[in-house]
């Protein structure tokens, strides 16, 4: 063996107990999840949400099919007015656009429209429990339209439980009961059951920022305001910028059922549906200008 080969071999060598080295403080490295976002700054999201259900009706008289959809497509900017906590507390949204699609039982086709939310302004502001939301411009808005802003979304809601004290890769941790209803909507009562866990699983580059890669595991079922008990199983990963402070990206995939069961006099109906969802959140955020 001549010196230049042993010299090579001794330099694969070092090479891979640096590799090895660099693993390792990876591992036993601890991560700490600051809050990035200031009074003034701008948050951009654009967002994808869809599902869709195959009913089935059961009675008396035999059953019967149908499905259900809904697809939107949406993007808005906040202009962050107020923070208390390391949480939103008020912000200014525009909607560039909001699109639905959307197709109903004992309907035969699927309908696209603009939702009243799209070109309007509105101010959102967080008070105890509740989101208060005030139309600034753009015309007016239908009652149920001013239900559907909320500060804290499906993103934001796993950015505000992230582990305030440093964690190693692997670590996991379970959002509070309470942030249940949060993530599922106001559209159900408050006896959910279940549980929404993360995984910190390791450190990635993605969109351009350097982040934490986390794993969402949702279990959850409650019953829905409009009675039916629903299932909500999901899984999916969500970004956070570790330098920065914000969160970028989350997409969750999953499956949705629900059960009913109705008495009309003497006769009993029963409905039972399932089917696929999934919600994309994408994220980018402008600090406030300096006043320099």
């Amino acid at each position: 063996m001549n010196i230049r080969t042993l010299i090579g071999m001794l330099g694969i060598a070092l090479s891979f107990a640096a590799a090895l080295s660099g693993q390792e403080s990876v591992k036993s490295r601890k991560y700490q999840f600051k809050f990035g976002y200031e009074e003034r700054g701008v948050i951009a999201t654009s967002a994808e949400r869809s599902f869709f259900w195959r009913v089935e009706f059961r009675s008396g008289k035999g059953k019967w099919e149908d499905y259900f959809s809904r697809k939107e497509l949406f993007k808005y900017q906040d202009l962050i007015l107020a923070i208390k906590k390391n949480r939103l507390q008020a912000v200014q949204r525009y909607y560039h656009s909001y699109i639905q699609h959307k197709k109903d039982l004992s309907s035969n086709k699927i309908e696209k429209g603009i939702h009243p939310l799209s070109g309007k302004t509105l101010r959102i502001e967080k008070k105890g429990h509740r989101d208060i939301v005030t139309l600034l411009a753009g015309g007016k808005l239908p009652a149920p339209a001013l239900k559907v802003p909320h500060l804290d979304d499906e993103l934001s809601i796993l950015a505000n439980n992230l582990p305030r004290k440093p964690v190693k890769l692997g670590a996991t941790w379970s959002l509070p009961s309470k942030e249940l209803k949060s993530f599922l909507g106001d559209d159900f009562k408050s006896d959910i059951q279940g549980s929404i866990q993360c995984k910190l699983e390791k450190e990635v580059f993605f969109r351009g920022y350097k982040c934490a890669k986390i794993l969402v595991m949702i279990k959850t079922k409650g019953v829905h305001a409009m009675g039916p008990q629903v299932q909500y199983n999901a899984n999916g990963h969500f970004y956070y910028s570790l330098k920065y402070g914000i969160p970028i990206y989350l997409e969750i995939k999953g499956k949705l059922t629900l059960q009913l069961t109705q008495r009309a006099g003497k006769l009993k109906i029963t409905m039972h549906g399932e089917g696929p969802f999934s919600i994309r959140y994408i994220r980018d955020y402008l600090p406030p200008k300096s006043e320099e």
